[in-house]
């Protein structure tokens, strides 16, 4: 049963790090705990606590995306409304729906910079990145789950185009206001040729994003 706390313990060579974990469904990498290492499981059966030394299991499986993602489980699960239990639903007035909206597009943000951030370090692979296609798929899949959650979907999607035409590439508004901000600092604006040239390399950065975005879909729905 998930019912009852539990702790998640790593005993790596890394320090210890101790977590209470409510349910089942939790990605351990959020707490800071490795899946990769050896685990200490402690639960409380009755007035008994037990504990258990384990490995979790290493799987491989495609996701409703068609990317390849490799998970760790552990081979337990909730009992039949456990999740339930853990979620309420409560009104609230504008002002504090409007705080809760800017904390979840932060929110999202953060989890976008981490994106991008892992790409440039190669991290985050290129093919994971996607284009319409997926967006068509990811608004189907987040549409059979409710208004709810097609509703952020579409919020996600506009932050994401939002920081993307933010970044300093010219043919973006990024790339403009880095021309203001080089104006700003030189104290005159940058050569038309300079313009032109940055102008053609934008243009060219654009189209090869949009040739690998077209490619990883038509390669992850179409012919995989």
């Amino acid at each position: 049963r998930a019912s009852t706390p539990k702790v998640a313990r790593s005993t790596s060579q890394t320090p210890t790090t101790t977590r209470a974990v409510g349910v089942w469904e939790v990605d351990l990498a959020t707490f800071g705990v490795d899946a990769r290492s050896e685990l200490t499981l402690t639960w409380q059966r009755g007035r008994s606590i037990q504990q258990q030394t384990l490995h979790l299991l290493a799987q491989t499986h495609r996701d409703d995306l068609k990317n390849q993602q490799t998970t760790y489980v552990l081979g337990a699960h909730n009992d039949p409304g456990t999740t339930d239990q853990f979620t309420y639903q409560r009104p609230v007035g504008l002002v504090e729906a409007l705080g809760e909206s800017l904390h979840q597009v932060g929110a999202d943000m953060t989890l976008i910079a981490t994106g991008v951030r892992k790409m440039a370090q190669g991290a985050l692979p290129m093919s994971s990145m996607g284009g319409p296609i997926m967006l068509f798929v990811i608004a189907e899949h987040s549409a059979k789950q409710g208004m709810m959650q097609f509703s952020h979907t579409l919020a996600m999607v506009s932050v994401n185009l939002g920081m993307l035409n933010l970044l300093p590439v010219p043919m973006l508004d990024g790339g403009h206001l880095l021309f203001f901000l080089i104006e700003a600092i030189t104290r005159r604006p940058p050569s038309i040729k300079m313009r032109e040239y940055a102008n053609a390399l934008g243009l060219a950065l654009v189209l090869g994003l949009m040739v690998m975005v077209f490619k990883n879909d038509l390669g992850r729905f179409i012919f995989n």
